[in-house]
C-alpha cells in the first residue's frame, strides 16, 4: 500500500467520522481513475463531477453513484443522462424538460436536486429561494425526473450559516423531498451543524 493509498484512505475515514450519517458525495473532478478506485475499495459508492465528457471514462471504470454536480448545458443533457444516476444541478425549467424527456428514451428516472441560488449571486447558476416553491411546481409532472432535494453553494468570504439555516427551512416547506445537499469541503462542517444531509468533498479528500 503506497503513501498516497493510505493518505487518501485516511482521509475518507476521518471524514466518515466527523460527518456520522450524512451522505458523503466523494467529489473527484480534479482526479484519475486510480484515486477513484482506491476509495471505492475503501467503501465509498458516491462520487461527484462536474464535467461531462471528463466524467464518462471514469464512470465506466467504476461501478458506483454518480452526481452531475456542475452546471448543465443543454448541449451535453443527452450524455449525462445516459451516464448519471442524479443530476445535482436542475436551475431552469428547460433544462428540467430536456433531463426527463431524454431520461424516458433511456428508459430510467433521473434523481434530480434542484440547484438554488441562496446568496442571490449574479454569477452563480440556481432558482432564488423566494421562486423554488413554484419552480417545483412547474416541474413535478415530468415523468423523467424525480425531484429528491434541494443543492446550495454558500458565498465565499462570508459565515455561511445563515445560508444554510435559510436552506434548510425552505427544505422544512418543501413537501416529497428526502434530501439537503449543502457543504463543501470548507464549510461542511457547518452545513451539518445547519441540517444537511449530504455533503460534497474533493479537496478535503485529497489533500
Amino acid at each position: 500500500m503506497g503513501e498516497g493509498k493510505r493518505s487518501i484512505v485516511a482521509n475518507l475515514s476521518g471524514i466518515r467520522k466527523e460527518i456520522g450519517d450524512t451522505a458523503l458525495v466523494a467529489v473527484t473532478k480534479y482526479v484519475g481513475i486510480k484515486e477513484i478506485k482506491e476509495l471505492f475499495d475503501a467503501g465509498q459508492r458516491v462520487f461527484g463531477e462536474s464535467r461531462v465528457k471528463e466524467a464518462i471514462p471514469k464512470i465506466g471504470s467504476i461501478d458506483a453513484k454518480w452526481h452531475m454536480i456542475g452546471h448543465l448545458q443543454s448541449n451535453k443533457v443527452r450524455d449525462a443522462v445516459k451516464y448519471f444516476d442524479w443530476i445535482d444541478s436542475i436551475d431552469s425549467v428547460k433544462i428540467a424538460k430536456k433531463v426527463s424527456d431524454q431520461a424516458i428514451k433511456e428508459g430510467k428516472i433521473i434523481d434530480i436536486h434542484i440547484q438554488v441560488n441562496i446568496g442571490m449571486e449574479p454569477q452563480k447558476s440556481g432558482i432564488p429561494p423566494d421562486k423554488v416553491e413554484s419552480f417545483i411546481t412547474q416541474i413535478k409532472e415530468y415523468e423523467g425526473i424525480k425531484i429528491r432535494g434541494l443543492m446550495c453553494i454558500a458565498p465565499q468570504g462570508k459565515d455561511p450559516r445563515s445560508y444554510f439555516r435559510q436552506m434548510k427551512r425552505l427544505f422544512e416547506k418543501i413537501k416529497d423531498i428526502d434530501t439537503l445537499s449543502m457543504g463543501m469541503s470548507g464549510d461542511y462542517h457547518e452545513a451539518i451543524e445547519c441540517g444537511s444531509t449530504m455533503v460534497r468533498i474533493g479537496t478535503r479528500l485529497f489533500s
